[in-house]
């Protein structure tokens, strides 16, 4: 996980953040996570809380996006759940 970062550099600490998690999923280590408002993680199994259902899964089945109702905030869902997400994302660019 990844403490907050300043409000000086933005959306691109999500790209510093993107960056890392690739680097290190290629390694075969845990993705790296920005440590948001939202994340939800349960200690000691490190798994992580799924915004839409609130099941918590292991990190590796996380997705981590913009909030479609903040989009300075980000949100942290399943795989199950992507449907979830890509249908209030397509809403919310109709509305």
């Amino acid at each position: 996980m990844i403490s907050e970062f300043g409000e000086e550099l933005g959306n691109s600490r999500f790209k510093i953040v993107k960056a890392l998690s690739n680097a290190f999923q290629e390694r075969g280590m845990m993705p790296c996570l920005t440590g948001d408002i939202g994340l939800k993680i349960k200690i000691p199994d490190l798994t992580v809380k799924c915004h839409f259902c609130e099941d918590y899964v292991d990190p590796k089945m996380i997705i981590e996006a913009m909030n479609p109702e903040d989009v300075n905030e980000r949100i942290f869902f399943c795989n199950a759940c992507e449907v979830i997400y890509n249908n209030r994302m397509r809403l919310k660019k109709e509305t």
